[in-house]
This record gives C-alpha cells, structure tokens and sequence, in this order.
C-alpha cells in the first residue's frame, strides 16, 4: 500500500476547516493500531496521477473524495489527464438551488478545471443523493452487528462525531461513492448534463446545469440500490479481517 501526498491548500484561498467528522477528520478517538501504508515522498500525488494514468492509459479509476484540487493540478501537468483514465468518480456538488455542498465550495477553480478538461462524463454522486438515501439509526445499527470485531467497533468510532451531527443517521457519502466505483450496476437512475461550477458572488462554490451547452461533462447519480449497498459493505469490509 503507498500513499502519495496531495495538495495542502486550494489553488487560491486557504481551506476552511469543518469538523463534520472531529477535530482530526478521524471520530477523535484514540486509534492505537499499526499503520502499515507507507507514504511515498518523492513525489507529489499530481504527478504520480500523471504517470500512472500514462503508464496505463484506459485502465485507471480516479476517485475523488475531497476537493478537486490535485486533479486540477495533475491536469496543468497533462492536459489529457481526465482522457488517459478509465473514468473519474467525484463525490461532490450539490445540485439544489441555493445549496453549496462542502468539497465543491473548497476550490472552485479547481471544480472548473475538472469538469472543462475531459472527453468523457465525470461520474459525480452528488450530496444530494446521499442526503436522499439517508439509512436511519435502525439500518445503521443493523448493518454493523452483522460485521465482526475489530471492524465493527472501528466504524462506529470514526463514524459516530458524523452521526451526533446527522440526528442518529448515517451519510456515508464516501463509502455510497466507492461503493459505485466497485459496481456501478447498483445506481438506478442518472441524468448526463453539463455542470458549471461558479465562481463568483455568493453562489460561489455551486454548480447550475447549463442548458445551452450540449456537452455533457457530468454523469449526476440521482438514485442507487441502497440494499445492494448494504450488501457490498458487508462483502467487502468482512475480506479485511
């Protein structure tokens, strides 16, 4: 397993803190197991994209859970980055209006740059979505006595800052995303349209759907299994043990 570290900050303002899951993004818990991921300093994340996707063109997924700035950033370095990979999966947008969604509203610059240098649609799970499918503290708390120790008490620490925040439910608008990119036959309903991110005044951050553009740059999940969902959680996350 190797890490590569991406960017620090947005390509313009500085980022916003949010302790959505705790101060340290982690549920704030004391984590005392041995990291075995080794982080690879000897280059940045941009430019390990850029090789990777060169080196095999076609053959990769980028999946983007934060904000877009180091594929913004890998594209300065390659134009043609978003065209070498298989397809690139971004959790983000909110496509409500008035609702600025959290990775989006970090680096707008960067949300244009990723979604007006591709070829193909962006695969983008909007938090809409999530907010849509949200699983009641019943479903939760099902879903995690059917996983087996160390795993089950693992998640429900990183998860429960996140989950005092949401009422007693549970967003997981990462693990709906990986989910996706695993398999994707569990979205049941999607639109393709072009997205424009805004730049500028209050709205800053959001993305309305430009009608006059006949490009689609964005393929919006509106709706997936949440069973197959569950399901995907329990096969997967039970190989770890």
């Amino acid at each position: 397993k190797l890490v590569y570290v991406g960017a620090e900050k947005p390509l313009i303002n500085k980022y916003v803190f949010d302790n959505f899951f705790g101060d340290d993004g982690f549920g704030d818990f004391n984590f005392t197991q041995e990291i075995t991921a080794k982080i690879d300093r000897s280059k940045h994340a941009s430019v390990a994209y850029v090789d990777l996707v060169k080196k095999y063109p076609d053959q990769i997924t980028i999946i983007t859970l934060g904000p877009l700035t180091t594929i913004a950033m890998a594209i300065a370095l390659e134009p043609n980055f978003l065209s070498l990979t298989k397809q690139h999966i971004i959790m983000g947008a909110s496509l409500k209006t008035n609702e600025i969604e959290f990775n989006f509203q970090q680096d707008p610059e960067s949300d244009w740059i990723a979604l007006n240098n591709v070829d193909k649609p962006n695969i983008i799970v909007p938090i809409d979505t999530v907010y849509s499918h949200i699983f009641s503290q019943e479903e939760y708390i099902s879903l995690m006595n059917n996983l087996d120790e160390p795993i089950r008490s693992f998640l429900k620490q990183v998860n429960k800052k996140a989950i005092e925040k949401t009422n007693n439910t549970w967003t997981p608008a990462d693990g709906i995303t990986m989910a996706i990119a695993l398999q994707p036959e569990i979205i049941t309903q999607y639109s393709e349209v072009n997205l424009k991110p805004v730049l500028v005044g209050d709205a800053r951050g959001s993305v309305v759907i430009n009608s006059n553009n006949y490009i689609h740059n964005a393929r919006v999940v509106k709706s997936f299994d949440k069973e197959a969902f569950k399901s995907l959680v329990s096969q997967y996350l039970s190989k770890l043990i």
